[in-house]
């Protein structure tokens, strides 16, 4: 919503602004921009467009018969393709000016061929080349100038009017420009000259979505252009997802320390594909490829040509190296086959879209800008510009050299524009994409001080009022270390927890009952506090909370303790304290004994750690906000990994180590989080990540029949003497199977 009210739209090929001009803005701008000139001659004009195979004097004599008698100048414009004429419709060509007026020479055509791409400034309408000859303004040179029907189109500078703009009267001004503007179908460019008739600026103005300079439409702003979830602004490629099912290079070359000729190419060490392997060979010996290198030591341009082929490949197998896309590729076309299909799936995993390069939306959405350049410089700057708003020390202190880094705050490029590294340096203001990139504290800064284009109406005051205060709700429970475009399945338990109880917060609700399930789960101790003042500001509101909880910090915030026990099972369900916190260390409870210190848990033998233990060692992790890390994991041990909320352990283990593994060990993932290299994991024989994700796929899953046990179960069952005499399966004494599960609940 607050793009669609109050963003700017920058052209893909020039990054000028879009806007939509009227007579009061292009007066405006021009007593602007005419200020340093010293009032110079103005020329306004506007286009109109002769299509091949029309005469251009048809349109000269509509033209003078409108008053208009005037072209500045003629451009020859080339030819469409058939096919591209459509789409090619919106883009400016690239034509030749010529001051030709037909396409059959005349002599004086011809001596004048030298200047065929110069401006002709105020030429009469209907006038030749040369101005001054005769034959030029005769009615029979005139017919004798008809162009032909196959000749090409051109394009007509036709002048409107002429003044300077301290000499002419606001009526005459509104009227040529409202004129240009309906002759030129939205689109006029008004000229400065000099007194010598030099051509000093130039401008060029609309009155539609469209790039006055480049001729390039766009379509109008809208909220659902700017959202993944609808298909206005969706990427067309990835369906709004940012990820698309693709080839992996890395589970296609898992080793890197091996050569080409040790078979670092995986899918070609079978005896089904031998032959792409003795192809390799014999045509990377004659392409001077280091074939007995590790791969990881080939030079980038070898690797490129092992990847994608032959830079001059024409499609002959026979003759030419196809390269590793290509073969996989023709894979494709086979994958009607069952084999094929399941090899292909060992060699794909979800990769960042190459259309969208993870943004998830149309191009066109990522060109529309909000804010100032204070507000750019605000969001991109580094990480050691400062210590960010409400970061506590104790963070700070962990990480002594973040300082050292630069922060992963960049602008994004869109795709498909044609913007250099300065011009884009230079745009003010952020893309959606580039808001979503940000985490929410420093977003939480921005959006206070967001500068917006005046005048602000009530909706777009609205929108920064919420904005701002959903934003605050996240900072203050912690979870000012996430960013917008996070994906909740990456979320954890605790993490979840703490979005649901913001929205509570937005709600805004008064006599209610919140039933919190361990709010803490995942917090560090110093972010408890936030947690807690969250429950209180939502008691204070007039509501009612009941949180189950173990952690001590939240119990001894509560105003009432209720101890369920004293055992688990069916030693449990019996209250066995109600009352205040204060009064539960003193309570014969387990619950109170380990309040207070009668009981404590034992952290069991410690194994020893020296030099001698293996380990798992990954060498410059950079996902996120991890800073250029090595971590070494001893093997054999128990090692607990911590830090406060947002440090970067999640990051580390599920974003990089646990994906690495798996490509190590050739299994489908998602490509890992950067970072340099994995040593030692050969040593280990599998991986297995437990999270808390919900057991089961269905909603007749349960603990016994998640661990296999009930398979056991039923296989009892059916060995009964009975379920022989009846004729009864294993499958009879599953609710997951028709011939066992209830005919009425279906098994649920």
């Amino acid at each position: 919503l607050l793009m669609a009210h109050a963003a700017t739209l920058y052209c893909r090929q020039c990054a000028q602004p879009v806007r939509k001009d009227d007579v009061a803005s292009i007066t405006a701008a021009l007593h602007n921009r005419t200020a340093g000139l010293n009032d110079p001659r103005l020329l306004v004009t506007f286009p109109v467009h002769v299509p091949a195979g029309f005469s251009e004097q048809e349109a000269l004599d509509q033209l003078q018969a409108q008053g208009y008698t005037r072209i500045h100048a003629r451009e020859v414009l080339p030819p469409e393709p058939a096919a591209e004429g459509k789409s090619r419709r919106g883009k400016k060509p690239a034509g030749r000016k010529t001051s030709t007026t037909s396409a059959t020479q005349t002599a004086a055509a011809s001596r004048t061929a030298a200047a065929a791409t110069k401006t002709i400034h105020d030429t009469p309408a209907g006038a030749g080349t040369d101005a001054g000859a005769e034959a030029s303004t005769r009615p029979a040179a005139r017919k004798k100038s008809a162009r032909a029907p196959s000749s090409p189109a051109l394009r007509l500078t036709v002048v409107a009017d002429r003044f300077r703009l301290g000499n002419v009267t606001e009526d005459r001004l509104a009227g040529s420009l409202e004129a240009a503007l309906e002759r030129g179908h939205g689109r006029l460019t008004v000229i400065a000259l000099d007194d010598e008739g030099n051509e000093q600026a130039r401008w060029a103005f609309s009155n539609s979505f469209a790039c006055a300079t480049c001729d390039i439409r766009y379509q109008p702003p809208s909220p659902s252009l700017f959202s993944f979830n609808s298909p206005l602004g969706a990427c067309e490629t990835c369906k709004g997802f940012g990820r698309v099912i693709g080839l992996d290079l890395g589970l296609v070359i898992p080793d890197g320390s091996r050569s080409l000729a040790e078979g670092a190419v995986k899918p070609w060490q079978t005896p089904s594909f031998k032959e792409a392997q003795a192809e390799l060979m014999k045509y990377g010996d004659a392409a001077g490829i280091d074939l007995y290198r590790p791969w990881d030591e080939l030079p980038e341009a070898d690797r490129r040509w092992v990847i994608d082929g032959d830079p001059h490949w024409t499609g002959d197998w026979k003759r030419q190296w196809y390269g590793i896309r290509n073969f996989f590729t023709w894979l494709e076309s086979k994958a009607y086959k069952m084999h094929i299909r399941v090899l292909l799936s060992k060699y794909r995993s979800y990769t960042p879209c190459p259309a969208c390069e993870g943004a998830r939306l149309k191009p066109e959405a990522l060109l529309w800008r909000v804010g100032n350049e204070e507000d750019a410089a605000l969001a991109f700057a580094p990480a050691d510009a400062g210590p960010a708003h409400g970061q506590a020390d104790t963070e700070a202190e962990a990480a002594p050299d973040a300082g050292k880094h630069a922060g992963p705050y960049r602008r994004f490029r869109p795709m498909g524009t044609q913007w250099s590294d300065a011009q884009l340096e230079a745009l003010p203001g952020l893309t959606v994409h580039d808001i979503m990139l940000l985490p929410i504290d420093r977003l939480h800064r921005l959006m206070a001080g967001l500068h917006l284009p005046a005048p602000l109406d009530e909706a777009t005051d609205l929108l920064m009022t919420e904005i701002r205060t959903r934003l605050r709700f996240l900072h203050d429970v912690g979870l000012d270390y996430l960013t917008l475009d996070r994906q909740s399945r990456t979320l954890s338990g605790g993490e979840v927890q703490r979005i649901n109880l913001t929205t509570a917060l937005g709600t805004s609700l008064v006599n209610t009952l919140f039933i919190l399930d361990e709010p803490s789960i995942g917090l560090h101790p110093r972010d408890m506090d936030r947690i807690i003042a969250i429950m209180q500001r939502l008691r204070d509101a007039g509501n009612s909370l009941v949180v189950v909880e173990h952690d001590p910090q939240v119990m001894f915030a509560a105003e009432r303790i209720i101890d369920i026990g004293p055992g688990p099972g069916e030693r449990g369900g019996n209250i066995v304290f109600d009352g205040p916190a204060s009064a539960l260390p003193a309570a014969k409870t387990l619950t109170a004994d380990y309040l207070a210190g009668r009981r404590q848990v034992s952290s069991g033998q410690h194994e020893p750690v020296d030099a001698t233990t293996p380990r798992l060692r990954l060498e410059g992790v950079r996902a996120h906000n991890l800073k250029d890390i090595d971590v070494d994991i001893p093997l054999g041990r128990l090692v607990a990994l911590t830090g406060v909320s947002g440090s970067g352990k999640s990051t580390l283990m599920q974003d990089v180590l646990l994906p690495a593994l798996l490509k190590a060990q050739g299994l489908p993932t998602e490509a890992p989080g950067e970072y340099r290299r994995l040593t030692g994991e050969k040593q280990i024989d599998s991986v297995v990540f437990v999270d808390q994700s919900p057991i089961g796929k269905t909603t007749r899953s349960n603990p016994v029949s998640y661990v296999g046990a009930f398979d056991l179960i039923r296989k009892q069952f059916a060995a009964t003497d009975l379920a022989h005499e009846r004729g009864y399966t294993a499958g009879v004494f599953s609710f997951n199977s028709g011939d066992g599960r209830c005919p009425t609940c279906g098994g649920n």
